[in-house]
């Protein structure tokens, strides 16, 4: 050994010293078994690895990189076992089906097979004298039973699950010739039975199968059977075979986290059957199929083992710095695949003997999520406790005391483990692995508990020691969260609240206000810790001390998260409670005249429109110019004084952020609530969805430049896994990707494809004529091509030399290829629902009255996506302040329409009707946020067609016409390409220039 090596030895054997004490203490972290495990390698002590996996595995669920050596370990320490006892042989069985339990690991239940079939051979030699007591477990029938269970186990997995029955089946057929009898015959019958239950399973040995179950059949049936029971098993493996045929389609192309995902979307999706034809005018809406738990269940399996084994191998790194990526991408991954299982169980296949062994199982592999053990605490409760026999309601006589109690309850007996929901509760919130969030969720369920016990006797004087309990339990919940940086939710502090306030007969209004006084001295940038602080006071009748807690909140130097709120509660509170001074106060700061700013700006040319917006700690105005000749002048403006203060005068799009690639879920209060963190927002706003629904940008507009740059540190954040969210400032000046400019000369129409065509398909058809930019592959309800796509390039050139592929022979199917025209009708099918085009849409429409003014069609599209299922368009007309609403069906309207609580949208109650036959169409110059982006028709199919021209200009206040793009005159009159507005001239408009 070399000193080099011998100095890692011992730096490796100092910190191991060091990390025992730390193991012991948080024995649920990942992290610190592999750095044991790694640092057991490098200082030498193999007979140390078999020991510290041995811990892992009791504590945590392990991948295959942890279970494989460890099994290997203890097989070879059973086979040099002077004489193999019963216990031996059952402790080695019982391990093999832990790791089995963990994951769904193929080479670990081949091991296990594996381990079975040899001992079974070594148990029947009669020479072998080590094996004397064994004859029972490796009987023919046990030894079967248990190879059974195993290749069961196996045979969902969809790829490789024949890896395992195959041979399973293979060892069985060995037996046979030994045979005789009722015992071959009842044997036979059970393979048989087996075979069939395997042909109804979707595998991609479906077909090996198949032939393997005839070979069967022929040889140990009479020949007179075999073509009656080919053809029975025929039509027993029908629906898989169809099954089959589209999973393939996924298993192509499995290479990734994201590529499970997208498999399961489709697998946990509804599937739709077409209706049987019945003659003119007798036609049938299509029949929707649930998912089958028998495909979706396993994939999700696969997608978690997949997951866990990336994990291991990012913890099994040597660099752990270049391991952290890969590893927050793993862990990210198998929380949401668990997270998916666990809802996709509950609601197809509920029950305790379908959900609690799944969310025991995903506790153990993500110990730190906190929503995954606060579903096993609310299933534990409502599937355990309730029937448990020893289950006890009390937990400790009153003799014990609170000194007893580790978390307001009492364990009787050192070796006795608590019930569930308590043993679960503790083991988690002590681990010390939970961040914030997940010490609010494991708290909740656990204080919920103690609740249920005052509301089973009554609220106002119920159980004393459940009340004490559960004040502690959240208590200390409060402490740890603040321990781990807080939890702006306040979840708990409001449950607390409700406990002071509402759960005993004499409300304790003082323990009360001093909760959320500490709240907001710890909380000191929170709205809501002031706004719940507040009126809980205003609820107390100490108007005083609100006033001064409002006062307080609204100093500058605080810098409150969303002031606009607080200061709007803090006018409404004076208003109704302290009268005429205070709200001049409080209002006297958010004066700005209006014809002020007009003169300041007079000499720099003519104004269109000056829009005053009143924040908490400033005021902000937003000054738009007839001509962009203004801007330049208006700048000298900057640090000029205006009623005694100093302004700041900046371009809007220095302060303006154009963002993309945000997650799917991410609404207006999502956008606001990230990027409220680097400034105050002056304005968020998004695009209308009504011509392209798959739109996901807005612009988010801050009170300064500075605050913008300062958001551009998201630009490329993972909001969630593989899907960097991309930030930019919103200069005009430089024409990005996002752009749609030109698009007509760089998409091309393909029409006439087969139904079996792929994405991949196209790409690979046409990527010779140079960078693709999208494709957009139409498919039908059951994934199958539509006939048609789009397909988009990054040069025009590289569209032009794609024409060639016009009448080209694809697939035994002549394709039309052709530039896309905007402009063409799109051919729709017949409406299911049996009524005219017209008619069908009326029926799936809703009209929208009272809508406020100044709301923006896509976040009001946002707010009814939330109460409504099924929106495909909706429409704001500005002109009135109405919008209609398209619906996918007409029950989805409906269900819209009788929502049981109406619709409110920013506190005012909407008007919902049916939207009827109407006389005219809206006036075309409805809204001045209106534009004309690309149009989703499909174009006509063939060559030599001319697209119209679309000159799109807005009538200026003067009269004149003026380039809604921003150009100039002369530049239209040259010929200029643009096709009416363009997305920079939306974006531009936004943006108030």
């Amino acid at each position: 050994m070399d000193i080099d090596d011998n100095q890692a030895t011992l730096d490796a054997l100092d910190a191991l010293s060091s990390l025992l004490p730390a193991l012991q203490q948080t024995p649920l972290s990942y992290k610190l078994h592999y750095q044991y495990l790694r640092l057991v390698k490098t200082a030498g002590l193999d007979d140390q690895l078999t020991p510290a996996r041995e811990t892992l595995v009791a504590n945590l669920a392990a991948a295959d990189d942890i279970w494989a050596p460890l099994l290997q370990a203890k097989v070879e320490e059973f086979q040099f076992q002077p004489t193999i006892t019963p216990d031996s042989f059952s402790a080695i069985d019982l391990l093999f089906e832990q790791a089995e339990a963990d994951y769904l690991s193929i080479p670990i239940l081949k091991m296990h097979l594996e381990f079975l079939v040899d001992q079974h051979a070594l148990a029947h030699q009669p020479s072998n004298k080590m094996y004397n007591g064994l004859s029972e477990l490796c009987s023919n029938d046990n030894i079967s039973q248990k190879l059974r269970a195993i290749s069961r186990k196996a045979s969902v997995h969809f790829s490789r699950g024949h890896e395992v029955w195959d041979a399973r089946i293979e060892w069985e057929e060995s037996l046979l010739p030994s045979l005789t009898g009722n015992a071959r015959t009842s044997r036979l019958a059970a393979l048989q039975e087996e075979f069939l239950e395997r042909l109804q399973i979707p595998h991609t040995k479906l077909s090996q199968t198949f032939q393997n179950y005839s070979s069967f059949v022929s040889s140990h049936f009479p020949p007179e059977v075999y073509e009656e029971t080919l053809v029975a098993a025929n039509k027993v493996k029908q629906d898989a075979s169809k099954v089959v045929d589209e999973m393939e389609r996924f298993e192509h192309n499995l290479k990734t986290l994201q590529d499970y995902s997208s498999y399961l979307t489709w697998a946990t999706s509804p599937k739709f059957e077409k209706p049987k034809w019945r003659g003119k005018g007798q036609s049938q809406k299509s029949k929707e199929i649930p998912p089958d738990p028998k495909v979706a269940v396993p994939l999700y399996e696969r997608a978690i083992t997949e997951a866990a084994k990336k994990r291991g191998d990012a913890l099994s790194n040597e660099d752990q710095a270049a391991a952290e990526g890969p590893l927050a991408e793993a862990e990210a991954w198998l929380a949401v695949f668990w997270d998916g299982l666990i809802g996709f169980v509950k609601e197809h296949t509920p029950g305790k003997e379908t959900e609690m062994p799944i969310l025991e199982r995903a506790v153990r592999s993500v110990p730190s999520n906190g929503n995954i053990i606060a579903s096993l605490l609310r299933s534990t409760y409502m599937y355990i406790n309730e029937t448990d026999p020893d289950y006890d309601s009390d937990y400790g006589s009153d003799a014990e005391g609170e000194d007893d109690m580790e978390d307001g309850y009492s364990v009787k007996g050192s070796n006795e483990k608590p019930p569930g929901l308590h043993f679960a509760y503790r083991k988690a919130i002590n681990s010390g692995i939970l961040d914030a969030a997940g010490i609010t969720a494991v708290t909740l369920p656990r204080a919920s508990y103690e609740e249920d016990k005052l509301y089973a006797v009554g609220y106002h004087g119920g159980d004393e020691r459940a009340f004490q309990r559960m004040k502690k339990i959240l208590k200390t919940g409060i402490e740890m969260n603040r321990e781990k940086g807080g939890d702006p939710s306040l979840k708990l502090e409001k449950f607390l609240t409700k406990l002071f306030m509402v759960s005993i007969e004499v409300p304790l209004e003082e323990d009360a206000r001093e909760l959320w006084k500490d709240a907001v001295k710890f909380y000191k940038t929170s709205y809501s810790a002031f706004s719940q602080y507040t009126r809980l006071l205003i609820q107390q009748r100490e108007y005083e001390e609100a006033s001064k807690v409002f006062k307080d909140a609204a100093n500058p130097s605080r810098n409150l998260d969303y002031p606009q709120a607080l200061w709007d509660e803090w006018v409404q509170f004076e208003e109704l409670y302290r009268g005429f001074g205070p709200v001049e106060f409080a209002m006297m700061r958010v004066r700005l005249d209006e014809t002020e700013l007009k003169k300041l700006f007079r000499d720099c040319g003519e104004i269109r429109e000056v829009k005053i917006t009143k924040l908490a700690n400033e005021v902000v105005a937003l000054v738009e110019f007839m001509d962009k000749e203004g801007v330049p002048a208006a700048l000298t403006k900057d640090k000029k004084r205006l009623q005694g203060n100093e302004i700041a005068v900046h371009l809007a799009w220095r302060s303006t952020l154009y963002i993309t690639n945000f997650p799917e879920k991410a609404d207006d209060e999502w956008i606001r609530s990230t990027f409220a963190a680097y400034g105050t927002l002056f304005d968020v706003r998004w695009p209308s969805k009504k011509f392209k629904s798959t739109r996901r940008f807005c612009y988010v507009q801050y009170v300064s430049p500075d605050a913008a740059k300062a958001a551009l540190e998201l630009n490329g954040k993972e909001m969630e896994p593989g899907h960097p969210m991309n930030v930019y400032i919103s200069d005009p000046q430089r024409k990005k990707e996002r752009t749609d400019a030109n698009i007509e000369k760089r998409e091309l129409y393909v029409a006439g494809l087969p139904r079996n065509t792929s994405q991949g398909d196209l790409e690979t058809l046409f990527k010779e004529c140079g960078n693709i930019k999208g494709i957009r592959l139409a498919l039908d309800e059951n994934g199958k091509a539509k006939g048609y796509a789009f397909v988009e390039f990054e040069q025009e050139t590289s569209a032009l030399q794609a024409l060639a592929f016009n009448n080209h022979e694809f697939k035994k199917r002549r394709i039309a290829v052709t530039l896309a025209d905007p402009h063409a009708p799109s051919r729709r099918a017949q409406p299911a629902s049996g009524l005219s085009r017209k008619q069908d849409l009326k029926s799936r429409s809703v009209r929208i009255k009272n809508i406020p003014a100044g709301t923006q069609e896509a976040v009001l599209q946002q707010a009814i996506e939330k109460v409504a299922t099924g929106v495909k368009k909706v429409e704001l007309f500005e002109q009135n302040w109405q919008a209609v609403v398209e619906f996918n069906t007409i029950a989805d309207a409906g269900r819209f329409l009788l929502l049981p609580n109406g619709f409110k949208y920013e506190g005012v109650e909407l008007q919902l009707s049916e939207e009827g036959p109407t006389s005219s169409k809206p006036p075309a110059a409805a809204s001045t946020t209106s534009f004309v982006p690309r149009a989703a028709g499909k174009p006509k199919a063939g060559l030599g067609f001319k697209k119209q021209t679309i000159s799109a200009v807005a009538k200026s206040t003067s009269g004149k016409a003026t380039s809604t793009s921003g150009q100039s005159q002369t530049q239209q009159a040259s010929g200029s390409s643009s096709s009416g507005k363009d997305q920079d001239a939306f974006r531009a408009m936004l943006q108030g220039r």
